[in-house]
């Protein structure tokens, strides 16, 4: 049996940007057209909290005999960064005056950085005092609380598709491909792992539409089927964690790969 009294207040800051370009040329006089775009978005902000909490176990006496109590109070900064970037190009050909094929290539990549840094207050101020930092502060960092979490991500997207449309129909069907390697460093502690992983997704896509005056009849179908497998290089760090007890696992093996969820492990 316990009683816990807690307290919390946090502040966010966040900022955002984003711009695009689009270039686009005629190469004949049939409508052939060829077309570069770019975007490229930007986002960056921080985020503080303190938490104040007191915990009496009735049950459990400390050295005096009195229930014993637990007092924290922390402070959390937890900072973000993200920025992306796509590069792509777009082929557009008429086939006579109905149909139009097109393919579209573009380039992905994506860095995230998310970190979090603790800091243990309890002993470096009053127990009264909450939302504000000691002069000394930084020495109340704990190292297995915080963590440095940074990933990279890049793709190509290849995308085939054709358009069909006249005074009945309306057709528009295409083919997408995207393979994706992202790889993520993740550091808690003094424990480190370090992932790779790839994927593959094909994204089917059909549009059917059909009307004659008043009536209209509308099909939609559209698909994504990923594949993916995980590379995790030597050596290979496992953390679980329960409430602040890490227990950790190193599996001394040169890798593990993984299909649809279906895992193979190999000199543990």
């Amino acid at each position: 049996m316990n009683r816990s009294e807690n307290r919390s207040r946090s502040e966010n800051q966040s900022n955002r940007y984003s711009w695009m370009m689009s270039i686009m040329r005629r190469l004949n006089e049939k409508g052939t057209t060829l077309a570069l775009n770019i975007l490229n978005s930007d986002s960056w902000g921080d985020n503080e909290s303190f938490s104040l909490s007191k915990t009496t176990y009735f049950r459990l006496e400390d050295k005096l005999g009195n229930d014993s109590v637990l007092f924290r109070n922390q402070y959390l900064k937890s900072p973000q960064k993200n920025n992306s970037w796509r590069v792509g190009i777009t082929f557009a050909q008429p086939i006579g005056k109905k149909m139009h094929f097109r393919v579209a290539y573009n380039w992905d990549t994506n860095y995230e950085r998310d970190n979090r840094d603790t800091y243990e207050l309890s002993s470096l101020t009053k127990s009264e005092v909450f939302g504000e930092l000691p002069p000394d502060y930084e020495a109340g960092y704990v190292d297995s609380l915080s963590n440095r979490s940074h990933s990279r991500t890049n793709g190509h997207n290849l995308d085939v598709g054709l358009n069909y449309s006249d005074d009945t129909w309306m057709f528009n069907a295409s083919l997408g491909m995207t393979p994706q390697k992202r790889a993520i460093e993740r550091k808690m502690g003094k424990l480190y792992a370090d992932t790779t992983m790839h994927t593959i997704d094909f994204q089917p896509m059909i549009w059917v539409n059909w009307k004659k005056k008043e009536a209209r009849i509308t099909f939609n179908y559209s698909g994504r089927t990923p594949v993916s497998y995980t590379h995790l290089t030597q050596p290979t760090i496992y953390t679980v964690y329960i409430s602040e007890v890490a227990v950790s696992l190193t599996k001394k093996n040169e890798e593990i790969k993984c299909l649809e969820l279906k895992c193979k492990h190999t000199q543990i």
